[in-house]
């Protein structure tokens, strides 16, 4: 069982500044909150994978370009294209994880 509560941002790119927010219990699916925090007016959605999913990603406008990070699984290892989209920070990680290393 998990206790807690998880607190999700939204933040503009340009001012840093927090635009909208949500928190949930911490047994919900971090993809839960997320299609209510976005709106046309949005331009870029990134995030890490765990807020990737069918419920986001159906939910986007067609004028929003989805920059939410994919995850690779051993059956599935990410592409080369997926991990070039990825953050410096989590290019080696995604790389060394599933290189079959």
């Amino acid at each position: 069982m998990h206790y807690g509560y998880k607190d999700h941002i939204k933040a503009d790119t340009d001012s840093k500044l927090i635009t909208d927010y949500a928190v949930t219990t911490a047994p919900t699916h971090d993809s839960q909150p997320m299609p209510d925090m976005i709106d046309s007016s949005d331009n870029v959605v990134s995030a890490d994978s765990a807020y990737w999913g069918k419920v986001v990603s159906e939910k986007l406008p067609e004028n929003v370009i989805n920059m939410i990070h994919e995850r690779g699984t051993k059956a599935k290892p990410l592409t080369e294209e997926q991990r070039n989209m990825l953050p410096g920070i989590f290019k080696k990680s995604a790389t060394s994880t599933y290189s079959g290393d």
